[in-house]
């Protein structure tokens, strides 16, 4: 029995009560009857809401500029995923194309997009580290490739980089290009590449440092 129907009934029965009393004083002289306490409502208890988890939406392989780029990986491509799957949802818009020199690197080039570079383990089985990366030279050498959770894409400026990762480390300086990263070796890196200020490359890697040889 809710509070609510508690209260009501006790109401009409109140009621009755006290039409009760009336008529009785009016047949019969004597004390007046004491009224019955009327019972207080027991308040309704509001249910606690669970708040629910915002759905992540899946990464568009069509859209590039919608991927995002972490530690784990950028956009459909995941570290550690199995090859060839990783890439299957691109096969179809991008061309694939295997590193004459490096068995362990794969291309995938596609017009108005960033280029990808896919860096596999040593066996070719899983995805070690993914690039995107264009031509700061080129003025239509930066398209898109994603961003960054804090938002940094390709194109964005070193002070731009600086200003959104507080904790960034400078790896590598040259004259021509700069290195940078941010993260831990537990949950991984992201690597940026800057050219004349501006960056180039981005990279979702299991180190800070860019690979020494060709190869790596």
């Amino acid at each position: 029995m809710t509070g609510s129907s508690a209260g009501g009934r006790v109401r009409i029965a109140g009621a009755v009560a006290a039409v009760a009393a009336l008529l009785l004083t009016g047949c019969a002289s004597g004390p007046e009857p004491t009224p019955s306490p009327t019972a207080s409502e027991t308040p309704t208890a509001t249910p606690t809401l669970t708040p629910t988890a915002t759905p992540v939406a899946a990464p568009d392989p069509a859209d590039p500029s919608s991927w995002l780029i972490s530690a784990d990986g950028i956009g459909p491509i995941e570290r550690g995923a199995a090859y060839p799957e990783a890439i299957d949802s691109l096969t179809e818009l991008y061309s694939v194309e295997p590193s004459g020199l490096c068995p362990e690197l794969v291309y995938l080039r596609r017009d108005a997009a960033a280029d990808v570079l896919v860096i596999r383990s040593e066996d070719g089985s899983s995805v070690h580290r993914v690039w995107v990366f264009g031509s700061v030279r080129d003025p239509e050498g930066l398209r898109d490739g994603g961003a960054t959770e804090a938002g940094i894409r390709l194109g964005a400026t070193v002070a731009e980089l600086q200003a959104a990762y507080p904790d960034l480390e400078l790896v590598i300086e040259r004259p021509s290009s700069t290195v940078f990263s941010v993260g831990d070796d537990e949950a991984g890196w992201i690597i940026f590449t800057a050219v004349e200020g501006v960056v180039g490359g981005i990279a979702a890697a299991d180190t800070k440092f860019t690979p020494q040889e060709l190869c790596a």
